[in-house]
């Protein structure tokens, strides 16, 4: 299982930057849980405890791409389903829908 002994869900990227910097380095960034999951689930180094967990799921800004030059950059918590629904996305990065299971 995976314990916290303090669990933040900052609405706002300035509260998440401001969460950061007062538990520097004693915290865990959770954005869809697959990169604490794994550690939590039974068989995989059983229970985990973190000191502070920031839940940065809510933050709207995170949930964006935006094309910048040749490149296109994609917010933390832009989903997989964004990205194979996305008419521009599906056009421009068309190894995204042909390569998903490598991921999903």
């Amino acid at each position: 299982m995976l314990f916290c002994d303090q669990y933040h869900v900052p609405k706002k990227l300035e509260e998440a930057f401001d969460l950061i910097q007062t538990n520097k380095g004693s915290y865990k960034v959770l954005a869809g849980a697959t990169d604490l999951l794994p550690w939590a689930r039974e068989g995989r180094g059983g229970d985990v405890n973190f000191k502070t967990v920031i839940d940065i799921s809510k933050i709207t800004d995170m949930n964006e791409w935006q094309l910048q030059g040749d490149r296109i950059s994609l917010g933390a918590n832009v989903t997989m389903q964004q990205l194979l629904e996305d008419p521009f996305l599906k056009k421009h990065i068309p190894v995204m829908a042909k390569k998903r299971y490598l991921v999903c």
